[in-house]
């Protein structure tokens, strides 16, 4: 099993979800998905996070439709998220049913052991949830509400900073290029821009930025340039169309920047002609390792 990670918001993921999930489940009626209520409150400081946004999905599909399965008419699904420790975020996923058996609860997150839960079988969904979240370094447990009635899963996951540039907390000691390089930045956000600018010029870069299509053609014609590092989203058009232009006219590389990572996205960067793909938010580290190994045959 692979993840593609990229930028990811549970938040937005549980309010599109929350508005489809059960039919897709033959074992639930409608008239039972709509006889049986929903709740949520997500007041985690942070749901933004760095993922594999389809099995992330996949998990939180998985405990929702499990909710709604054994929930009986009329009763109520449960979805509320809460600050941990710094840096992580915990959603609690639960229901009104019939709870879960206390001979089955040591085995529920093992394949093919997992038994049913009120004489319904739970399959292999409960194992692969737990498979998926231990590579995105998360944890999931179950127990069942204090009265009986009913079970809670508790996912617990690593938050990411906003999109933008992340500057590690415990740095490694920068690796500084064997030579100054003349480096454009394209980034619509003046912020991002600005701190990338400072980074790469404080570890001996010539930098150059704009902030558009139009800035960046104009800037590639008439400076000349060892590479490019571009966000792929621009107001008038996109860093793909910069590099596929600068590789007409120029053997310099480029890097691209963007808020998604999935593997048509890497496709797309590398058939424009970038050398290599990193996702928001930006490590710094990452970056000047990055810079490094697209440079060093250059």
């Amino acid at each position: 099993m692979t993840c593609l990670i990229s930028p990811a918001s549970l938040a937005a993921n549980f309010k599109s979800m929350s508005n489809c999930v059960g039919p897709t489940r033959s074992s639930i009626t409608l008239s039972k998905l709509f006889a049986t209520s929903y709740r949520q409150s997500l007041s985690a400081s942070n749901h933004q996070i760095m993922a594999d946004p389809i099995r992330i999905e996949q998990v939180f599909w998985n405990l929702l439709n499990n909710a709604y399965k054994f929930t009986p008419e009329s009763g109520e699904v449960t979805v509320r998220s809460y600050d941990l420790e710094a840096n992580r975020v915990a959603f609690e996923i639960s229901d009104n049913g019939c709870g879960i058996d206390r001979e089955l609860m040591p085995k529920l997150f093992i394949a093919f052991e997992q038994g049913t839960r009120g004489g319904e079988g739970l399959g292999l969904g409960l194992a692969i949830c737990k498979a998926v979240l231990e590579m995105h370094q998360g944890k999931i447990r179950a127990a069942n509400r204090p009265n009986g009635r009913g079970a809670v899963f508790t996912v617990e996951l690593r938050t990411a900073p906003a999109l933008g540039v992340v500057v590690p907390m415990q740095r490694k000691p920068p690796t500084i290029s064997s030579r100054k390089l003349n480096i454009l930045i394209v980034e619509d956000h003046e912020n991002t821009a600005a701190v990338m600018s400072k980074l790469l010029k404080r570890i001996g870069h010539e930098v150059v930025t704009a902030s558009t299509v139009r800035q960046a053609l104009h800037i590639l014609r008439t400076t000349p340039l060892d590479l490019l590092v571009s966000d792929l989203g621009l107001p008038d058009g996109s860093g793909l169309e910069v590099m596929t232009e600068m590789s007409k006219i120029s053997h310099a590389k480029g890097i691209a920047i963007s808020g998604y990572g999935m593997e048509e996205d890497l496709e797309r960067s590398s058939r424009a002609g970038f050398s290599a793909h990193l996702t928001k938010p930006i490590d710094v580290q990452k970056l000047q390792e990055t810079i490094l190994q697209v440079t060093a045959a250059a």
